[in-house]
């Protein structure tokens, strides 16, 4: 067969503008890994997990707080209808348990956009899309290409 038609088919494979979405998010996840070899690259590099730490230090107690307060004004306006006939002090409790797993989310959640900032690296939609600078997308996704 004709050789410049195949030639044609390998220059269309090997020249990718964008990388998929699963390439985004192992390279998010290689930028946030403490090493890129072993059981290491499963790993968080110590200094995110420290962020993080501080990060859902501040927001989980407001979050509680917060959860508590929504679940205490929820049973008393609605006359235990909105909770289930629960009393106010039960909902509040219930309020204050969402509202920190709401803060711990939160703070894991910032310490990694920002940390990802830092390389290079845009997270949007809640980690859902990565935009990489070309000197991130060399380093962390076409490094580890084929």
């Amino acid at each position: 067969m004709n050789k410049s038609f195949w030639n044609g088919f390998e220059k269309k494979a090997k020249v990718k503008e964008k990388p998929s979405w699963i390439e985004e998010q192992y390279g998010a996840q290689r930028a946030l890994a403490m090493s890129d070899k072993g059981l290491e690259s499963l790993i968080r590099h110590p200094k995110i997990m420290k962020r993080s730490l501080s990060e859902m230090a501040k927001s989980v107690p407001i979050g509680a707080l917060g959860g508590a307060g929504l679940g205490a004004i929820a049973s008393k306006l609605s006359k235990g209808k909105l909770t289930g006939g629960m009393p106010p002090k039960w909902a509040a409790l219930i309020g204050a348990v969402l509202g920190a797993d709401a803060g711990i989310l939160y703070g894991v959640n910032k310490s990694e956009k920002d940390t990802l900032a830092e390389k290079g690296i845009t997270q949007k939609y809640l980690g859902l899309k990565h935009e990489f600078t070309p000197a991130a997308r060399k380093k962390y996704i076409d490094k580890y290409k084929d």
